[in-house]
């Protein structure tokens, strides 16, 4: 029997969540938001545990959507992946936006 594939990943957790949400500039409610997303929560779910209204979690999600310039939660998943990796191989002291930086071609 054939399945779809599943992706699978690993959302980094506490202190290193907290500073990569930061530096990709999302307020703390947004990333609570995009975390319990990608953790495969429905926006019901969220609402629920977050005790806010299914509408609001849309919003928080739309403008997290805008502020990382993505447009599906496909994309919001590797831009946060993205940008996890980058933070793991930038050099110290690199802050620009995102976390990312175009890598050196390899030859």
């Amino acid at each position: 029997m054939d399945r779809p594939a599943e992706w699978v990943c690993t959302l980094p957790s506490g202190e290193e969540w907290d500073r990569l949400t930061q530096q990709l500039r999302l307020s703390a409610r947004q990333a609570e938001v995009v975390r319990a997303l990608l953790e495969d929560m429905t926006v019901e779910a969220v609402a629920t545990q977050l005790g806010i209204r299914p509408d609001t979690v849309k919003t928080y999600l739309k403008r997290s959507y805008q502020r990382l310039k993505v447009r599906s939660r496909a994309q919001l998943a590797l831009r946060i992946m993205s940008a996890s990796i980058e933070r793991t191989v930038a050099p110290p002291g690199d802050t620009r936006p995102g976390g990312l930086r175009q890598l050196p071609r390899v030859r």
